[in-house]
């Protein structure tokens, strides 16, 4: 097995929307993996243009001429990057800020089993990933076989692998996915046909009953959280046969059984594969090749909505950050495919294709700190419930804009208003974190108790409930809301009034005297009425008529 087919990558990599950057723009970051002495290319993702010269990793340090650089991964705050070190068997760290010094190493996180210098291209770190809303446990998939949890905040930032972590999987292991939530992740095993299914929450992780057989050479994974389908690409070994060249599809269930489904066939050999971030189609690259397909993420037709050309030997594909855009490195050019993918077509974007160094084949992207961020926000921002509310809750919905690439997370607080805490409801809200994973745009809801507390006149009150603490670089929307209690008690009827007063010159009655008009001028309209009629009575009287 060659080194260069052996290490591809799902494109998971991009953790956040926003953020504060060392750099002025998005930037996107490639290894060259035979370069000696290794380095790594930066250009901008606005403008396809390189930024400086490329990041060299000086000999002296154990990412060094005769090692193996692979994967590459960027912290959520796009401060640091991190490298798998594949001969050395550890994590090489690199500060962003001064990635152009003369030591842009910041620190080196052994791995084991065998610690430093204990890898090969068989045994060392193939896959990073850091676990979606987790920003600082980074799962690192080793080629022999295991997965370990690096934390990358330990030692006052420095990282280390966390205590007991490891967890052995199958044979050639080389990449990883999660689910929507972070719970699950699931590892192709190149050297023994399987995927491996895995518990994330607990350290070590644990494997979820026993491997899934996944057709030959299972070279990469991608799982679709619009519908809980995990997709393989297998990949067999030249000669190419018919049952290598195929995309397998597992439909994941709630309590973790899986059921394949067919298979999808395909007239070339399929290498790394990844979903643009709204889940609508999966991208796929001809292993040794110079193509890229599409197909529809809905109903896995066999036959591609598109097909467009790149370089050669396309390798680990990522997309920008609001996926229009998706960037191919290509081992066999040297050199960064860039298409423009938010139309039906995929368009060659401007500075297409982007020089790289000798054999690229992974790319990160940093945090953007230009262009819309992820926001979160209350939808309606002002709300109204009665007091004696069904199920004595109101619900409020949470929604997001400007993007689903990367997860974004907000905490949720109640504060009072003219309504009282504990008296008109309750300052708790369920859940107290809303969270959106990596592609997810569906509106979250949040539920606030109710109290009916029967006290009467006391008008309609409010209270507010507010989103703070973003994570992922989520951006503030409208995020507060103002909930109006609408006060179902009766307010008591007034005391009676005193009585009216006689009116001037008589007893109140109608003789020879006057109504009084509410502003008390007198009113002779009435008396007046009554005498003529009186008068024109007594005339018909005396006439006789």
């Amino acid at each position: 097995m060659k080194l260069s087919s052996a290490c591809k990558a799902p494109g998971a990599l991009i953790m956040g929307l926003a953020g504060t950057l060392a750099q002025a723009a998005p930037n996107a970051y490639v290894v060259n993996v035979l370069q000696q002495p290794p380095t790594i290319t930066v250009f901008d993702t606005q403008t396809n243009l390189p930024v400086g010269a490329p990041i060299v990793i000086p000999a002296t340090n154990t990412l060094g001429p005769d090692t193996g650089p692979q994967d590459i991964v960027i912290n959520q705050a796009g401060t640091r990057a991190y490298i798998a070190d594949v001969r050395a068997n550890e994590i090489d760290v690199l500060d962003l800020s001064t990635a152009n010094s003369a030591n842009p190493v910041f620190n080196t996180i052994p791995l084991g089993p065998g610690g430093p210098g204990g890898g090969s291209p068989t045994t060392g770190p193939a896959k990073l990933a850091f676990r979606p809303g987790f920003p600082n446990q980074l799962f690192v998939v080793q080629f022999s076989g295991h997965v370990v949890v690096v934390d990358t905040d330990a030692n006052g930032g420095a990282g280390a692998v966390i205590a007991n972590s490891s967890l052995t999987l199958g044979s050639g292991s080389q990449s990883i996915v999660f689910n929507a939530a972070g719970t699950r992740a699931y590892i192709p095993n190149r050297g023994d046909n399987t995927v491996s299914a895995i518990r994330t929450e607990t350290v070590p992780p644990t494997l979820i009953g026993s491997n899934i057989p996944a057709g030959p050479q299972p070279d990469d994974v991608a799982f679709d959280s619009a519908r809980n389908r995990l997709l393989v690409a297998n990949t067999d070994d030249p000669p190419v046969t018919a049952p290598g060249q195929s995309i397998r599809v597992f439909n994941i269930a709630a309590n973790d059984v899986v059921t394949e489904a067919a298979p999808i066939a395909t007239s070339f050999r399929p290498g790394s594969i990844l979903l643009n971030p709204d889940n609508t189609r999966f991208y796929v690259v001809e292993d040794f090749g110079n193509r890229v397909f599409a197909f529809d993420a809905a109903t896995l037709s066999s036959t591609p909505v598109d097909t467009f050309t790149v370089g050669t030997a396309p390798e680990f594909m990522e997309f920008s950050a609001d996926g229009s855009r998706l960037y191919i490195p290509n081992a066999g050019s040297d050199n960064v495919s860039v298409f423009d993918t938010s139309g039906p077509t995929a368009v060659a974007a401007v500075n297409n294709p982007i020089p790289a160094g000798n054999n690229p084949k992974y790319l990160a992207i940093a945090p953007s700190t230009t262009g819309s961020a992820s926001a979160l926000q209350f939808d309606p921002s002002a709300v109204t419930v009665a007091e004696n509310v069904a199920g004595g809750v109101v619900t409020l919905t949470v929604t997001r804009t400007g993007g689903t690439a990367g997860a974004i997370s907000a905490t949720v607080s109640v504060a009072s208003g003219s309504a009282t805490a504990n008296s008109d409801f309750t300052p708790t809200a369920t859940p107290a974190t809303v969270s959106f994973a990596s592609g997810d745009p569906a509106a979250k809801t949040v539920a606030v108790p109710i109290t009916n507390d029967g006290a009467s006149g006391e008008g309609n009150e409010n209270f507010t409930v507010t989103l703070g603490a973003p994570t992922g670089g989520a951006a503030p929307g409208a995020g507060t809301a103002t909930v109006t209690i609408a006060d179902d008690d009766a307010a008591p009827a007034p005391p009676p009034g005193p009585p009216p007063a006689p009116a001037p010159g008589g007893d109140g009655g109608g003789g020879g005297g006057c109504a009084l008009n509410i502003d008390g001028t007198a009113d002779y309209g009435l008396p007046l009425l009554l005498l003529l009629a009186g008068s024109f009575y007594a005339f018909r009287r005396r006439v006789g008529k």
